[in-house]
């Protein structure tokens, strides 16, 4: 009876936890924005991502997807995905997860597209 008290107070931690998940740091500068491992320099036009550079003009979209796991209603992931002009690298997706994810991944695509607009690359809303 311990033992089943003990899991339930764990995996109660754990959901908490997930759902209080604060947003990731968003850095923004006279000359760039970034968050979430993605970085657009204003001034030179560039996107980065995982090590990669390129131009604005790359992006050919920005869409998410919210998936929640069958049964666990307290579980939200979000992802943002960056569609790219680019065949071997042609999406760059972003996570976000814990209760508040679809809303931290609204913020970071109208962030990202603001961002995108500055650099001199298309607009998406």
């Amino acid at each position: 009876m311990e033992a089943l008290l003990f899991i339930v107070l764990i995996v109660f931690i754990v959901i908490v936890v997930r759902n209080n998940k604060s947003a990731p740091p968003v850095v923004v500068s006279a000359d760039s924005f970034s968050q979430n491992g993605v970085t657009v320099n204003f001034s030179a036009g560039q996107i980065s991502f995982n090590g990669k550079t390129g131009p604005v003009s790359l992006v050919t979209g920005v869409r998410m997807e919210t998936t929640q796991p069958k049964g666990e209603r307290w579980l939200k992931n979000s992802t943002v995905m960056i569609e790219l002009d680019d065949l071997q690298y042609p999406i760059h997706k972003v996570k976000f997860t814990g209760g508040n994810s679809d809303n931290h991944a609204k913020e970071f695509m109208q962030r990202l597209s603001i961002a995108l607009r500055k650099a001199g690359g298309p607009s998406f809303v």
